[in-house]
């Protein structure tokens, strides 16, 4: 995470963003204007970290997507191209939250799993 735009084979993001690059995504909401459409996306996981992932996602990262998916939003948030990504690092001793929209950081936080 961190370097390239959600969505995007090869467009760089603006900004610095490259704090989050040790940290893989883990799940991820998306929404596109030009195709009017959301996507959810749940990345597949080692089998020996699936259960503490599973925590992580059941008590932090599920809720952290929900509350993004269920905000009041006004008519221009829906412009363009919204992406909100979960992510954990290599341990999974802390994870991130990173906003995006098209090639711009709106939110980026790094956090400490207290689930691990």
């Amino acid at each position: 995470m961190g370097l390239l735009v959600p969505g995007w084979n090869s467009r760089y993001m603006k900004g610095h963003s490259k704090d989050l690059l040790e940290f893989w995504r883990v799940i991820s909401a998306s929404y596109s204007e030009p195709l009017q459409e959301w996507r959810v996306n749940l990345k597949a996981v080692e089998i020996e970290k699936s259960q503490r992932i599973k925590t992580f996602l059941i008590k932090i990262g599920l809720p952290l997507l929900r509350e993004w998916l269920d905000a009041e939003r006004s008519a221009t948030w829906y412009i363009g191209n919204r992406h909100i990504q979960v992510g954990l690092n290599e341990d999974l001793s802390a994870y991130c939250i990173w906003e995006t929209n098209n090639d711009r950081t709106v939110e980026k936080r790094i956090e400490k799993n207290n689930c691990a």
